[in-house]
C-alpha cells in the first residue's frame, strides 16, 4: 500500500503550517502502527512527519524527546506537534544510515554495540520514581493479557510453559524497579554516520524493567557473534548478575511468544518464523 502524503490532507496541512519542503516521501513500515514521510527540505536536508494511529503512543514518543532525551543530538528534535485530529509530529532529521542491514567490518561493528551498551546505560540512569504496581504483579498480568489476545495461535502447552518460567523468576523481581527504556531497542532503530550512534522511534518509549531493552538484542542480534555482546556490555559498564541473566532468558521467551501472536494478527510470516525459531531455542535451553 501507497502511503501518498496527499491523500492526508490534515496531516499535509500540519506539514506544510511548519515547513517549506519540496517532496514528501512515505518511509515507515507498512503494517506498523504509526505512518512516518520524509520531507526533502533545502539543500538536501530533511524533516520527518510521523502520525501516530494511537494516541498512547504519541503522548509516549513526545514525553521520550521532550522529558528523557538530552543527549545532546543523538536522537531527533521536536520541531512541531499536532494534537488536534490525527496525533502526529515534525521531527529534525538525525544524521547517519539505519544500522539494520548494513554491511560494515567487524571492528565498526564491535564500536557501534559499545556505543549502544555506553547510551542505554545513561538512558536507564534517567530518574525516575516507581511508583506503579509491582513488576512480579505486572509482568503475570502481562502474561494472562497475551494468553486471552493468543488463543488458538499459541499452544497453551507453550502458555503454561511460560508460566514457570516465570514462576522461577519471580523472586528476584521483588527487588527490581522500573527505569526509562527504550522498548524497540535494535540496529532498525539506530542510525550510524561512520563515527557515532543515534536512535529513533521511540513511540513504545516508557519505564519497564530494563532488561525490556536486551530482548531484541539477545534474541536475534548477539546470537551471531558474541564479541557483539561483549563490547555491548563494555559499553553498558557492567555485565549481568545471574538472577539477570535467568530473567532476561524468561523475558527473550515471552517475547517470542508475543511476536508469534503479533506476526500472525499481521500475517506477517517471515517475523512468525523468526520468533517460533528464538522461541525453540530457548525451550531447549530450559
Amino acid at each position: 500500500m501507497r502511503h501518498v502524503l496527499a491523500d492526508y490532507p490534515d496531516l499535509e496541512h500540519f506539514a506544510r503550517t511548519n515547513v517549506a519542503y519540496a517532496a514528501a516521501q512515505f518511509v515507515g513500515w507498512e503494517h506498523a502502527e504509526s505512518l512516518v514521510w520524509k520531507l526533502k527540505v533545502e539543500q538536501g536536508s530533511a524533516v520527518y512527519l510521523k502520525a501516530h494511529k494511537q494516541a498512547r503512543k504519541f503522548e509516549q514518543e513526545l514525553f521520550a524527546y521532550q522529558s528523557w532525551i538530552n543527549f545532546k543530538d543523538l536522537a531527533p528534535q521536536v520541531l512541531a506537534i499536532k494534537r488536534a485530529g490525527q496525533r502526529a509530529l515534525l521531527l529534525a532529521e538525525v544524521k547517519g544510515e539505519v544500522l539494520e542491514g548494513l554491511e560494515l567490518s567487524e571492528k565498526l561493528w564491535l564500536e557501534v554495540y559499545r556505543q549502544a551498551g555506553s547510551f542505554l546505560a545513561q538512558f536507564h540512569a534517567l530518574p525516575y520514581q516507581d511508583t506503579d504496581i509491582s513488576l512480579k504483579d505486572a509482568f503475570q498480568q502481562r502474561l494472562q493479557a497475551w494468553r486471552q489476545r493468543g488463543r488458538g495461535i499459541v499452544p497453551e502447552t507453550d502458555f503454561g510453559l511460560l508460566q514457570a518460567a516465570l514462576e522461577k523468576v519471580s523472586s528476584p523481581l521483588k527487588n527490581l524497579r522500573r527505569v526509562p527504556c527504550h522498548r524497540d531497542f535494535s540496529p532498525r532503530n539506530w542510525l550510524w554516520d561512520g563515527s557515532t550512534l543515534r536512535f529513533i522511534d521511540f513511540e513504545h518509549a516508557r519505564a519497564d524493567l530494563f532488561l525490556s531493552d536486551l530482548v531484541r538484542l539477545a534474541s536475534y542480534y548477539f546470537p551471531r557473534n558474541s564479541s557483539f555482546e561483549t563490547a555491548f556490555w563494555q559499553g553498558y559498564g557492567r555485565q549481568l548478575t545471574a538472577d539477570e541473566q535467568n530473567l532476561l532468558q524468561y523475558c527473550c521467551l515471552q517475547e517470542a511468544i508475543t511476536t508469534i501472536i503479533w506476526a500472525e494478527e499481521h500475517q506477517d510470516s517471515r517475523f512468525k518464523r523468526m520468533a517460533q525459531q528464538v522461541f525453540e531455542r530457548l525451550r531447549q535451553s530450559l
